[in-house]
């Protein structure tokens, strides 16, 4: 919990300290480190072990850096977290970094899961019905789930709306185990 809250402050400080017109560029470049980050253990390692002389590991993130083409406050970030040993924190300085650029763009990420492949047309009408509830642009990942039986699943964010078949069966068998049959009040 402690390691969030802190992933939040730096992901805050980078987005406040980034001028506007060069945040997309930072997204860009951040999610390249981080594909990299998730597919090289060696990095991690590298930049973790503190066997390994600080300037040396401090060269390694420039060079990383510079790979990426990053501009010098991505660079002189990345060299803040190595230097206060947060460097491990870097995914979830980038979920908190992403929630803040989506929250200033106004855009939704949503997860939208039926029993069935949907048309296009389908797909266009929710997404338009759930951008003009929310007053922002979604990015939707569509998932198929043959459990629903049918209906549909929309998560945003932590708000779960579930309108299948299955969780009206599931609601279904809850209450009619908690009805009492000996009770008179039933008849």
């Amino acid at each position: 919990m402690k390691s969030n809250k802190i992933a939040k402050k730096y992901a805050r400080a980078l987005f406040d300290t980034t001028e506007l017109a060069n945040l997309e560029f930072v997204e860009e470049k951040f999610k390249e480190l981080i594909e990299i980050w998730n597919s090289t253990p060696d990095l991690k390692l590298s930049l973790t072990n503190r066997s390994i002389n600080s300037s040396e590991r401090e060269e390694l993130v420039k060079k990383f850096t510079e790979t990426l083409n990053a501009k010098e406050i991505f660079t002189r970030f990345c060299s803040s977290l190595l230097n206060r040993g947060r460097i491990t924190l870097l995914p979830e300085i980038w979920e908190e970094f992403q929630r803040l650029l989506n929250a200033h763009k106004k855009l939704k990420h949503v997860e939208v899961t039926s029993a069935r492949d949907l048309t296009t047309d389908e797909q266009e009408e929710i997404k338009e019905n759930l951008e003009s509830k929310f007053a922002a642009q979604t990015k939707i990942s569509w998932k198929i789930d043959k459990n629903l039986i049918s209906g549909i699943k929309i998560k945003i964010g932590d708000r779960l709306i579930d309108a299948s078949a299955k969780k009206f069966i599931d609601d279904l068998r809850v209450a009619l185990a908690n009805v009492d049959y000996n009770s008179k009040k039933n008849i």
